[in-house]
Formats: structure tokens, C-alpha cells, sequence
């Protein structure tokens, strides 16, 4: 499976303060099968915040470098692995209990089915929301997964 992805993120990396409060921060780069080519250089991160184990959790976006004006389907995919084949190494959408693709809002959907991200006049995105299936906590944690930022939209699942 072709994955027409721009950034991924090495690795979720965490830090636990208290019993429960868990943030991880992905510190995105750009996809190794883009290096060298047309594509623009995009930096930033995503940060993920549970306060509670099974609350919900804040993703924050901070990127720059995208095509101005522009929609990008944003996942979290199954492995970690982007060192072998970039994007190509990350696997399907995360969905441990093999639910169907769909919107962030439908409530049965993968766990890595984060929807949209729209990058800004500046080629910025700078967006934050809260999600209540993505966990940092258990056996569906998504530490150790990859988040990619696709070079298109997503469908959200197809027509509805």
C-alpha cells in the first residue's frame, strides 16, 4: 500500500508526571522517501496530553513548511517503524479492535482516524482538539505508534 504521506514522526516519546497524567510528544519530519525532491521541508510536532487514564486526550499540531492552504488526512498508523521504508514502514491506520475507517466523529472508527488538518496562508498548522478514543495508557496506547500527516485529504470513511 502507496502511503502519499509528507511527514511522519520517528517515534511517540513520553513523559509521566503523576499517577496517571501522561504527555507524549512527536517530533515530526519529513517523509526519507520525499528527501531530495520538490516537496517542502516540514518541521514541528504533535503533543498528546491525558490527564486521566481513560479520559480523553489533547492533540496539539504546531507544523510549518506544508503547501499553504491545503487539507491533510492526519493518522496515527500501527508501527513505530519509519527507519526502513519511511511512510511505507508505518503500517495501516492503528485499529486494534479492527473497527472500519471512518470520521473522527463516528463513534465506531479506527483509533488512529483523526480526520483533516488544514494548513494556514503561511503553510502553518496550529490546531488543537480533544479526542476520546486515543489513549497514552494500556494495551491501545498509542506510544510507539507513528502519526502521519498525508500529502492529501482524507475520505473519512467514503460517501455517508
Amino acid at each position: 500500500m502507496e502511503f502519499p504521506a509528507v511527514i511522519i514522526v520517528v517515534s511517540l516519546a513520553v513523559m509521566v508526571r503523576g499517577d496517571s497524567h501522561v504527555t507524549a510528544v512527536c517530533h515530526m519530519e519529513q517523509n526519507k522517501q520525499l528527501s531530495g525532491s520538490s516537496s517542502p521541508k516540514v518541521t514541528g510536532k504533535v503533543t498528546l496530553v491525558q490527564q486521566t487514564i481513560g479520559g480523553p486526550t489533547q492533540i496539539t499540531v504546531d507544523l510549518k513548511g506544508l503547501t499553504t492552504n491545503s487539507v491533510h488526512g492526519f493518522h496515527i498508523h500501527n508501527s513505530g517503524d519509519i527507519i526502513s521504508r519511511g511512510c511505507q514502514s508505518c503500517g495501516p491506520h492503528y485499529r486494534p479492535d479492527g473497527t472500519q475507517h471512518a470520521a473522527p466523529r463516528d463513534q465506531k472508527r479506527h483509533i488512529g482516524d483523526l480526520g483533516n488538518v488544514m494548513s494556514n496562508s503561511k503553510g502553518e498548522i496550529k490546531t488543537a482538539f480533544i479526542d476520546y478514543l486515543v489513549s497514552l495508557h494500556g494495551n491501545d496506547s498509542v506510544i510507539g505508534r507513528s502519526i502521519v500527516i498525508h500529502a492529501l485529504r482524507d475520505d473519512l470513511g467514503g460517501a455517508r
